[in-house]
């Protein structure tokens, strides 16, 4: 007979045994199953060892990608009227080609697409460009036109039509001495001190103290900018520390620089203009000066006589503007003698004002590279007209501008080609 002490012992023995085997039974029907444990326990059946915690870079800044994205955008459908006159452009390749009936919607797809290429090639963020025809805006090419920038030197065109429509005689008189040579150095040299005497000059008895103040008026009075447009400050010369609060702040939606002086965009520029090549614009521009106390300074006999002095005037100015940079020719001017050697049988000219600011010299901290220009082709009576403005935050624009100019190139040819 076995002793107590032994019979617990037993008991407690299969007691642990009917423990262990109920444990395993539940493990064996509500565990995962073992494979699934395997993989995810031992993937290559070795342990790996764990890798060290790796810091993240700090986030860049955003970057303003869109010109670089516009390489795969498709170009809208113009709404004018066989075969494109320019080569495609074969550095990168844009799906999605289409074929229109239309020979000016051809020209202007097959341009907008090489254009686009060449603004993504340039992988500058600031690139932007508008090529606007005269007598077809409906065929205007327009990459960011409508964002606004630092309108460095090319308001200076905008100045020069403000001292004219003030004193007609400013460009009549054959820019030789007093506020004329100013006017002369300010375009043609690009003077800002030379600016600067032009502003103050042609304010004179206006009846305000701030040459700036009356400039921006006769911008959005008179020649009919938008107001959020126009000069905050000059600190060159005779309107060195003068500001001006009467140019209104951008939309932030368009302005993402936060330009914080002198504010300008592409489509105002080609406005500008596109002012000067349209008479009837200017006549109205000339009856709102009429009617504005302070025009013109000197007197004249009758409001026909300061009519006809300022279209003489207006046309003496864009003579000016015409004239090369005696230092260094500008990018667009580089561009156009490129495109006169490929079309030895046209007339290609151009007049406009260009503008730079270098890193030092604004809160942008880069290079501002901006131009704009009336540029027309010609042969015998026919001719075309076009508007180009654009702005970079370099120097690599050659190709941009070689094909905004051949889009010019190539309406003029169809124009011909249909008898236009």
């Amino acid at each position: 007979m076995r002793s107590p002490i032994t019979r617990e012992a037993t008991d407690l023995f299969l007691t642990l045994v009917a423990l262990m085997l109920a444990a395993a039974t539940f493990v064996l029907v509500f565990g995962p199953p073992p494979a699934l444990q395997l993989a995810a326990a031992e993937p290559d059946a070795e342990a790996q060892p764990t890798a060290p915690a790796v810091q993240e870079p700090t986030p860049a800044p955003p970057v303003d990608d869109s010109a670089v994205q516009a390489v795969d955008v498709l170009p809208p459908v113009p709404t004018p009227t066989v075969a494109p006159t320019a080569e495609p452009v074969e550095v990168a390749a844009v799906s999605g080609y289409q074929v229109y009936a239309d020979p000016y919607a051809q020209i202007y797809s097959d341009s907008y697409r090489d254009l686009a290429t060449l603004i993504g090639l340039t992988n500058d963020p600031y690139a932007r460009l508008v090529v606007r025809p005269i007598d077809r805006p409906d065929l205007e090419i327009n990459f960011h036109g409508e964002l606004y920038q630092n309108a460095a030197s090319t308001l200076k065109t905008g100045v020069l039509l403000y001292a004219i429509f003030r004193d007609p005689q400013i460009a009549l008189s054959g820019w030789q001495e007093g506020t004329s040579l100013a006017a002369y150095k300010m375009i043609v040299g690009s003077h800002n001190s030379a600016t600067g005497t032009v502003l103050a000059e042609s304010g004179r008895d206006v009846g305000s103290w701030n040459p700036l103040d009356d400039f921006n008026a006769f911008l959005h009075d008179i020649i009919g900018l938008r107001p959020t447009v126009g000069l905050t400050e000059w600190n060159y010369g005779a309107t060195q520390d003068t500001l001006s609060f009467t140019v209104e702040r951008p939309d932030p939606a368009y302005d993402p620089e936060r330009i914080s002086a002198n504010t300008i965009t592409l489509d105002a520029l080609v406005s500008l203009y596109e002012f000067l090549e349209t008479p009837n614009w200017v006549e109205g521009a000339i009856s709102r000066a009429i009617a504005t106390e302070g025009y013109p300074l000197r007197l004249y006999e009758s409001p026909e006589a300061y009519r006809a002095d300022v279209l003489a005037a207006i046309e003496e100015a864009k003579l000016l503007m015409a004239i090369p940079d005696p230092e260094i020719p500008t990018e667009l001017e580089l561009s156009l003698a490129r495109v006169q050697a490929e079309h030895p049988e046209l007339e290609i000219d151009m007049y406009g004002k260009n503008g730079l600011l270098r890193p030092t010299d604004w809160p942008g901290d880069r290079w501002h590279v901006n131009e704009a220009a009336v540029v027309r082709v010609r042969q015998g009576e026919r001719s075309v007209r076009c508007i180009i403005a654009y702005s970079a935050s370099n120097f690599e624009v050659d190709h941009l501008l070689d094909g905004a100019l051949r889009y010019c190139v190539a309406l003029f040819e169809q124009d011909v080609a249909v008898g236009g």
